[in-house]
């Protein structure tokens, strides 16, 4: 099967198809006033997303924790003796905060 450039043309998207995709998702996903609790941030200062995380959270079982000097995924595996200080402790407070959730 062939695609010819007219339909191939009409698919493509413009500004206006999205924002409207952005709008769609925001409107079914709560955008950025999603109100969540029991969720733990973790952003990376290395990370290239890093201006698009969570820094801040206000919820009371809900928190955010900056890696200064660790890159994405950092903090997803087990705390090993070669992680940096600040990563050991990051993946403590995790460990405390998900243990005390699971106990209540």
């Amino acid at each position: 099967n062939k695609i010819n450039f007219p339909f191939y043309s009409s698919l493509r998207y413009n500004r206006s198809a999205l924002q409207s995709a952005v709008e769609n998702l925001n409107l079914i996903y709560g955008g950025q006033e999603q109100v969540i609790s029991h969720v733990i941030y973790t952003n990376a200062g290395l990370d290239p997303w890093i201006g698009h995380g969570v820094s801040e959270y206000g919820l009371i079982e809900s928190e955010a924790i900056y890696l200064q000097y660790a890159a994405a995924g950092a903090d997803l595996s087990s705390i090993s003796a070669s992680d940096p200080v600040e990563l050991t402790r990051a993946k403590q407070r995790i460990t405390e905060v998900v243990t005390r959730w699971a106990s209540t």
